[in-house]
């Protein structure tokens, strides 16, 4: 097996909001529409049964007008400390990763770490990564902006 498949992204990003509210963040549609999606994205639709075996669906657009479907199902929800799920995009041969996100509490902050695998290679999984990155990004700037 190619030893990229098995080393799964994992990224860890400080949000200086308490664990409930970046928690809270994660499984409201109404706030993810607002901040989900890499910085050149636009996310037109989110849906969610936010229970254990619920689905979610989400519609981001890029610059170019072109829709990128996705979504999965959850598999764990412990608020405000742990969300597991799945990700998949809506096209042919597309596979499932599993999305693992802790909050723990960081000072007044919150200490997010996600990890994402299986990926196809190394290139698909940093791919992601740079998605990730920039989705956090918008999602300081989120609940900065509600703070306020």
């Amino acid at each position: 097996m190619d030893k990229d498949k098995q080393t799964p992204l994992k990224l860890e990003h400080r949000l200086d909001a308490p664990p409930q509210e970046v928690f809270e963040a994660w499984i409201n549609p109404a706030e993810m529409v607002r901040w989900w999606g890499p910085k050149e994205f636009k996310t037109t639709s989110f849906n969610a049964d936010v229970r254990e075996g619920g689905e979610w669906r989400a519609v981001m657009v890029g610059e170019d007008g072109k829709e990128l479907p996705h979504g999965g199902r959850y598999l764990t929800i412990e608020p405000p400390r742990l969300l597991v799920f799945t990700f998949r995009w809506e096209e042919p041969d597309a596979t499932d990763t599993e999305m693992r996100v802790s909050f723990e509490p960081d000072g007044s902050g919150t200490k997010l770490t996600l990890t994402q695998a299986p990926f196809a290679d190394a290139e698909e999984r940093d791919s992601h990564a740079e998605g990730w990155r920039e989705l956090l990004a918008k999602l300081d700037h989120f609940l900065a902006d509600n703070a306020s």
